[in-house]
């Protein structure tokens, strides 16, 4: 379910969803196409349009049908019920060729689509580990912009070149150093702060925990360190963001 959200939270999105809405003159339906056109490619989307025909409540004998469909759709995607799935799946869907209108992206019967077989989770770097650090989503690695060793010299992703500026030590103390005396850095607490580096000095928003799942998260903020909007192109700032699990928060020594 999703709430008022904007842009930034739909190209963000990492999971299946789907849409149940009632045709044009439900007052959800502006929303919902507009929400379709943005979703992430790759995304398994589902949208289903049944037509209400009025504005307001729908009346308990179509209105059920909207809970029917909720119901299998759930059972597919918790349960990994195929039965259920089949309802949504192909252009011979359940629902296909019914009083429901069907929009489908990326959505396969292959495997339960909520519990994909797991793979392993991305190595963290030990302490005294020194090497590049790599996204898992964008496979280019935390770079300080323009090889700068001036404090306040901000970071993002890029390709992965074994340049100094791409090499960081993860020491005892919980740091994170390049160029042998700057730190990783966050100049704040709040989702969305920059991470830059800076001359060294123990500070607690200097210091880093290396998890098991490939997060890296801001001992002072909670945060973790986030390729910003998901994305995976050069230049790609590196920010606190809020922890997810997403790929774009993953990291890995390479």
């Amino acid at each position: 379910m999703l709430n008022d959200a904007d842009d930034y939270q739909l190209r963000r999105l990492t999971v299946p969803i789907a849409y149940f809405i009632g045709g044009p003159s439900d007052i959800a339906y502006g929303n919902a196409m507009d929400d379709w056109g943005k979703l992430p490619s790759g995304l398994p989307a589902f949208m289903g349009n049944l037509n209400v025909g009025h504005g307001g409540t729908y009346g308990q004998t179509n209105g059920g049908e909207f809970g029917r469909v909720a119901v299998l759709y759930l059972k597919w995607r918790l349960k990994g019920d195929m039965t259920a799935g089949s309802n949504f799946v192909g252009s011979n869907c359940g629902l296909c060729g019914t009083q429901w209108q069907v929009l489908q992206k990326n959505l396969t019967l292959d495997t339960p689509p909520s519990s994909p077989p797991p793979s392993p989770p991305p190595s963290s770097p030990p302490p005294g580990s020194t090497g590049p650090l790599r996204g898992v989503a964008s496979n280019r690695c935390l770079d300080v912009n323009g090889r700068s060793q001036s404090d306040g010299a901000l970071t993002q992703i890029w390709d992965c070149n074994g340049g100094t500026n791409q090499t960081w030590t993860a020491t005892s103390s919980n740091q994170l150093t390049v160029y042998g005396n700057k730190c990783l850095d966050a100049g704040g607490t709040a989702s969305g702060t920059r991470l830059q580096i800076w001359t060294c000095h123990g500070g607690a928003n200097q210091q880093w925990r290396l998890n098991s799942d490939g997060t890296i998260t801001g001992v002072q903020s909670g945060l973790c360190l986030d390729v910003t909007g998901a994305g995976t192109g050069n230049g790609t700032a590196v920010v606190l963001w809020t922890c997810h699990g997403g790929s774009n928060q993953r990291w890995t020594r390479s």
